[in-house]
């Protein structure tokens, strides 16, 4: 009897010692990818690791394909762990100030999704001090500023019939008149830099600056053009 006892005890802790490999190779086998921070380049490249050492990678850096960059909120892997940024700048435009030109875009695809960046300040008129303009708002003095008696910032969508002018927009195959505003998000700031959403169409796409007496005006704005990846 003791002889059929320590039998059946060696039969289960042979069976426990052929189960335990397997059950080691099964847990091994869970495997993820990660962006791996190399501390020596500053570079990610991609390595997988054991899904158990996963947590560790985060906690120094890593991160997983298809999230943003740790550290920043405009950059983000793609499935190879190579870094794209939220917008890519593709094209440059000066719009300026000085005449009813039109200035057109040569990268503008339709369907993709694209940021409009405008920049700087130009003079449309002789109201020194007044009598400058960014892509949205225009310094007036009191006796061109129909809603305040004295000089101040005023947005160009207040001046509709007034003297709507002075805003860079997305052209719409009429020089004759004012246009609608292309959107600038921003209100006034010191830094007259100013975003505005843009969905490539059909059409291309063209801007420039509306004044009804342009003799008296100097410069012109900048528009820089990105194209939004994700």
């Amino acid at each position: 009897m003791k002889a059929q006892k320590y039998f059946g005890v060696i039969v289960i802790l042979a069976l426990l010692l052929a189960l335990a490999p397997a059950s080691s190779v099964s847990a091994a086998a869970v495997k993820v990818d990660v962006c791996h921070l190399d501390k020596d380049t500053g570079l990610f490249h991609i390595i997988n690791i054991s899904e158990n050492a996963f947590q560790t990678h985060l906690d120094h850096g890593d991160a997983s394909p298809g999230e943003l960059v740790p550290g920043y909120t405009d950059k983000k892997f793609a499935t190879d762990c190579l870094i794209i940024d939220k917008k890519t700048l593709v094209e440059t435009l000066f719009v300026p100030g000085t005449s009813k030109t039109v200035v057109y875009s040569t990268s503008i695809v339709s369907g993709q999704p694209y940021e409009l960046r405008a920049s700087g300040t130009y003079k449309f008129a002789n109201w020194a001090p007044a009598g400058i303009a960014d892509a949205r708002y225009s310094y007036r003095d009191a006796y061109h500023n129909p809603y305040s008696t004295g000089m101040a910032w005023v947005d160009g969508k207040d001046l509709v019939g007034y003297m709507y002018a002075l805003q860079v927009s997305a052209y719409d195959g009429n020089t004759n008149l004012p246009l609608a505003s292309a959107g600038w998000v921003e209100a006034y700031n010191d830094a007259h830099i100013y975003t505005a959403p843009f969905l490539g169409g059909s059409q291309q796409l063209g801007l420039f600056i509306w004044d009804d007496y342009y003799s008296d005006n100097v410069g012109g704005i900048t528009v820089d053009i990105y194209k939004v990846n994700w």
